[in-house]
């Protein structure tokens, strides 16, 4: 498989969770499991940050506040292009 075909399945299994529209989607990683039996793929992408207090103006930008957090999920993809397993968790 291609970087593409990793991008797109990973793509197409997390829209019908969050929305069509991810925010700066990004393909973080992709690596060969050691049994050689499949694939671990890490993408992630912005999420809107509700448990932040949000403030504006100046003092938003000094305390580095943002709307958006980003959200890393990981996936396996065996060789026929399947999703066996998911990887659900947030890092900061």
């Amino acid at each position: 498989m291609n970087l593409k075909e990793f991008y797109e399945i990973a793509n197409r299994e997390l829209k019908p969770l969050y929305g069509e529209n991810l925010i700066d989607f990004r393909l973080e990683q992709v690596k060969r499991l050691k049994d050689d039996s499949a694939w671990e793929v890490v993408v992630s992408f912005l999420m809107e940050n509700k448990n932040e207090v949000q403030m504006s103006g100046p003092l938003a930008n000094l305390a580095n506040i943002s709307k958006y957090k980003r959200e890393y999920k990981a996936f396996i993809i065996d060789d026929n292009k399947k999703v066996t397993d998911y990887l659900i968790f947030s890092e900061s």
